[in-house]
């Protein structure tokens, strides 16, 4: 092999491969917020379950009615409805709050997302406006709009 073709052969394969460490290195940084974003989700369920319960104990009726599944609630209260889903392939959680319309058609009120972000190998809820934000604390903004 000449100079020059052992030098750009050289240089080609040491590009590719820290092009390629790079896009390893990214793919085990969002599959780890992927996977801590999964844990944060389920925490939030139990959290919104939970707190809606105690909740309708105190006023000693159903007031909040709460529906679950593995990536989707939806809170109905009597002059609003939460629903907020999660997609894991972001990750981002997405939620909106509704006027009960009639007939299953409810008015979309206000809208709005939070995402992941991974400080230290934890992994926490981040809003733009707030920054990072614990289950606790997103489960309560989610929950005011209802009673409030």
């Amino acid at each position: 092999m000449g100079e020059w073709a052992d030098y750009a052969y050289k240089k080609f394969h040491s590009e590719s491969n820290t092009k390629r460490v790079q896009e390893e290195v990214e793919l085990q940084r969002h599959s780890k917020i992927v996977a801590g974003a999964e844990k944060r989700w389920k925490e939030l369920l139990k959290f919104v379950v939970s707190e809606t319960e105690d909740f309708n104990k105190r006023m000693e009726r159903q007031f909040l009615t709460v529906r679950t599944s593995d990536d989707y609630f939806e809170i109905d209260a009597p002059r609003s409805t939460l629903k907020a889903s999660i997609d894991f392939r972001v990750p981002e959680l997405r939620y909106e709050y509704g006027t009960p319309g009639g007939y299953g058609r409810d008015a979309t009120d206000e809208s709005g997302e939070f995402g992941f972000v991974r400080d230290n190998d934890v992994v926490t809820f981040n809003q733009e406006s707030s920054g990072q934000l614990s289950v606790e604390r997103v489960g309560a903004e989610l929950l005011n709009r209802l009673v409030v």
